[in-house]
């Protein structure tokens, strides 16, 4: 009988538990990714909303993470942060993710930010590091991102892909700022030269000042724009 407990014990504990009420899930819900308990430490669960999953990733923004029977959320992750989650041994890893044109020719692609590791423990504990890894370019490309953000200076706020561009000249911008380039930083920093009556935009520009901000405090390797 003893052992039959015991087994049936190391079966519950490998279950993930149900989600508590959170900003992306139902009380109750299946989470989206979890870490299973032990007999000494409960286990870790993610509720919140899916984007999808691939291979051993699952996809998610507006998420947050919990130890199990607990109703206060360990990480919170709002609409506009997307991350990929994945559960390794008594790990949960989380890699906040971007969308950059930071791939070969200006591909858009995801861009790991920080990563987060949530480790089972009777007292969770949580590490956050910056992952953000430059793109290599070419002097041809940065002469390229400089010359395409000088031709958005006189773009008129009323065409029809204004936004797009404004998406585009930001991110090579950065992009070129991040590799050091001292015309992109100031160009980068110097955003009252853009016509931003689109609130978007503005939405678009700060967000990537601020991922240079962060990565050059958290490195050095590049100066804090000022």
């Amino acid at each position: 009988m003893n052992s039959l407990l015991t087994i049936a014990l190391a079966f519950s504990l490998q279950q993930p538990c149900v989600c508590p009420q959170s900003i992306g899930a139902d009380a109750g819900a299946p989470p989206l990714a979890f870490v299973p308990g032990s007999a000494s430490y409960p286990g870790i669960v993610a509720c919140g909303y899916l984007d999808g999953r691939k291979n051993n990733l699952t996809r998610a923004s507006e998420f947050e993470v919990f130890s199990c029977k607990n109703t206060d959320p360990l990480l919170t992750f709002d609409a506009l942060q997307t991350a990929l989650i994945q559960s390794v041994g008594d790990h949960l890893i989380i890699t906040e993710i971007t969308r950059a044109p930071f791939g070969k020719n200006w591909q858009w692609i995801d861009v790991p930010v920080w990563r987060y590791v949530v480790t089972r423990s009777h007292t969770p504990q949580i590490s956050k590091v910056l992952v953000l890894t430059p793109p290599s370019l070419t002097e041809a490309l940065i002469s390229e991102a400089l010359a395409l953000y000088q031709r958005a200076l006189t773009l008129s706020t009323e065409s029809k892909d204004y936004g797009d561009t404004i998406d585009e000249v930001a991110g090579r911008l950065t992009a070129a700022a991040l590799s050091g380039n001292a015309k992109a930083q100031a160009a980068l920093w110097h955003v009252e030269k853009m016509p931003f009556e689109a609130g978007h935009c503005s939405e678009i520009w700060s967000g990537y000042v601020d991922l240079y901000q962060t990565y050059a405090k958290e490195t050095g390797k590049v100066p804090l724009l000022k």
